[in-house]
């Protein structure tokens, strides 16, 4: 019972058993969130349980677990990135930005390339650093893509060594046997 619990492909069960008592609920009172929820999320969970049937979705998993020990360090950078940014930003435009909050939202919003419009750069110093920005985000914003995508295709190549570790701790899991019990 453990086991399953631990599953994440069984959380979308786990999530869809649950909305029952809700859906009762509903019958005797009438709330709006409780019957959004119900009409809009439960169906995506639902859907969501057909993960399990799809194999190769470990092998996304996998390039996820091997590219993790990468990603705080370039998530740390591009939190300095923002902070430096931000800081030039609302030295540079003065009057123009009204909190840092507003131009740690434009740095934010140049680095991901959105580009809402509710802020710009309005003199030279700010138009200077908001393209720097625009042109170093791009490249760090590029690196976590490209770790991901290295990490996908070597898993892709060892998928059959990769999906049959994957069947076979789960067969061991079913018989009772741990990681534990194999090293007696």
């Amino acid at each position: 019972k453990v086991n399953y619990i631990k599953d994440p492909l069984n959380w979308a069960d786990l999530l869809a058993a649950c909305a029952l008592p809700f859906r009762f609920v509903t019958l005797v009172t009438t709330s709006e969130v409780l019957d959004m929820g119900l009409c809009l999320i439960l169906p995506l969970v639902r859907f969501l349980k057909l993960l399990r049937y799809f194999e190769v979705f470990r092998l996304l998993i996998v390039a996820f677990q091997n590219s993790i020990e990468a990603l705080p360090v370039l998530t740390y950078f591009i939190a300095v990135l923002v902070l430096f940014s931000a800081t030039g930003i609302y030295i540079a435009e003065g009057n123009n930005i009204p909190t840092i909050q507003h131009s740690m939202w434009l740095a934010v919003v140049t680095m991901t390339t959105v580009g809402f419009g509710d802020y710009v750069p309005r003199s030279t110093g700010g138009y200077i650093i908001v393209s720097v920005l625009t042109l170093v985000s791009v490249w760090f914003l590029a690196l976590p893509v490209g770790i991901i995508g290295h990490e996908f295709t070597c898993s892709w190549k060892a998928r059959t060594h990769v999906l049959l570790i994957d069947r076979t701790q789960k067969c061991l899991q079913k018989w009772g046997y741990d990681s534990g019990s194999l090293s007696k």
